[in-house]
C-alpha cells in the first residue's frame, strides 16, 4: 500500500458514513506496510485515549510470555512455564463451593488459559452484561465456581473469564499487579506513555478494560509482525510470538466462524485466519497482522455492527 491508495481507503470508508442512517463509526486508523506507515483520525475521539475491549487479552498473553522467559517465576517448585498449573497459587485466595470444579481447576494450565479452553460452557462470562449487580470484588470466587462442564484443554468458549483469571494468578503468583508488570516490560519499552486500564477488585481486569492511543495499539501488532522486535529490541522471543500466533483450536461455532474475518483456529488470546491474525474488541476495535504482506491493520471505532468497515479492510488483506 502506498499513501494514494491509502486515500482511497478512507474516501471509500467515509463514503459508508451514511448507511443505517448512523454511518460508520470509526475513530481512527494505522496501517503498516513495506512502503510505510499511514494513519487517519476520524473523530475527536480518535486523537485520545480510547477502550480497546477485548484487545486487553492480548496484552496479558504478551505479559505472560515475558513473565515465562524471565525465569523469575517458580511454580510448585518448578520454573513458570506454558504447562503451569494455576490452582496451587490462587487455592487459598478463594471460596470454592463448587467442589465438582475442583478435579479440573488442579489440572488447569496456563497454556489452557490462554486458549481459552477452561471447560466451561457459559460464553457469557465477565462481558459487560453479565457484570450488572455483581460484587466486583468477588469476580474471582463467582467465575472459579463456574461450573467447568469439559476437561480442560478439550472445549473452546470465548469469554472475559481466562484473562482475569490469569490476571489474578499472576499478581498472587508475582506480588505485582499486571497493569504495573505492562507498564515496566511492554509499554515503556514500547515507548507508550498514555494509558490505562480498569481493575475488577484487587486484580487487572486482564480482559477488558485497557485504554490506549491508536498509535500505541498499532505498536502490538508490528510487535508481533517483527517476531517480538521493536526499534532493535526483543521485546519478546520469536518462539513465544510464533506459539502465540498459531492455531492450537479448532474454531467450529458457527457464531465465529460467521464472522467478517472468518477465524478457523484460536491462538494465545488472538484469532487465527488462513492468511492473518487478528485480535479485536467489541464494537469495532481491530489490530489485524497479515505476514507475508508485512501488513498490520489498526482500528479503533465505536459500532455494534463492523461489518461495512471490516469489508473494506478484507479487500486490501486479500488482494495480492
Amino acid at each position: 500500500m502506498i499513501q494514494i491508495e491509502f486515500d482511497e481507503l478512507i474516501r471509500r470508508i467515509d463514503s459508508k458514513k451514511e448507511l443505517n442512517n448512523r454511518g460508520l463509526q470509526i475513530d481512527a486508523m494505522c496501517i503498516s506496510t513495506g512502503f510505510g506507515e499511514f494513519k487517519h483520525v476520524f473523530s475527536n475521539q480518535g486523537e485520545s485515549l480510547h477502550e480497546v475491549r477485548s484487545i486487553s487479552k492480548l496484552i496479558v498473553s504478551l505479559c505472560i510470555g515475558i513473565a515465562i522467559e524471565s525465569r523469575k517465576y517458580y511454580v510448585d517448585n518448578e520454573l513458570l512455564s506454558l504447562n503451569s498449573h494455576i490452582w496451587s497459587i490462587l487455592s487459598d485466595k478463594v471460596d470454592l463451593k463448587n467442589s465438582a470444579n475442583r478435579f479440573y481447576l488442579k489440572e488447569l494450565t496456563i497454556k489452557q488459559l490462554l486458549t481459552q479452553t477452561v471447560g466451561y460452557i457459559n460464553d457469557d462470562l465477565l462481558f459487560s452484561n453479565s457484570l450488572k449487580n455483581m460484587d466486583i470484588e468477588k469476580l474471582l470466587d463467582f467465575v472459579i465456581n463456574e461450573p467447568i462442564i469439559f476437561e480442560p484443554g478439550l472445549n473452546f468458549s470465548y469469554s472475559n473469564a481466562s484473562a482475569y483469571i490469569l490476571s489474578a494468578f499472576f499478581q498472587e503468583l508475582s506480588g505485582e499487579n499486571l497493569y504495573k508488570y505492562s507498564q515496566r516490560v511492554l509499554f515503556k519499552p514500547l515507548n507508550i506513555l498514555s494509558h490505562s486500564w480498569l481493575n475488577y477488585g484487587q486484580y487487572c481486569a486482564g480482559a477488558t478494560g485497557l485504554f490506549l492511543k491508536i498509535e500505541d495499539l498499532h505498536k502490538f501488532g508490528k510487535l508481533l509482525l517483527n517476531k517480538g522486535v521493536y526499534e532493535n529490541n526483543q521485546i519478546l522471543s520469536k518462539e513465544y510470538i510464533t506459539e502465540m500466533t498459531k492455531g492450537h483450536v479448532k474454531i467450529n461455532d458457527p457464531k465465529w466462524l460467521g464472522h467478517s474475518l472468518s477465524p478457523i483456529s484460536y491462538g494465545f488470546f488472538i484469532w487465527i485466519n488462513d492468511n492473518f491474525y487478528y485480535t479485536s474488541g467489541a464494537r469495532g476495535q481491530y489490530v489485524v497482522i497479515h505476514p507475508s504482506k508485512k501488513m498490520v491493520v489498526s482500528i479503533l471505532s465505536n459500532q455494534d455492527d463492523s461489518t461495512p468497515l471490516i469489508e473494506c479492510i478484507k479487500e486490501i488483506l486479500l488482494t495480492s
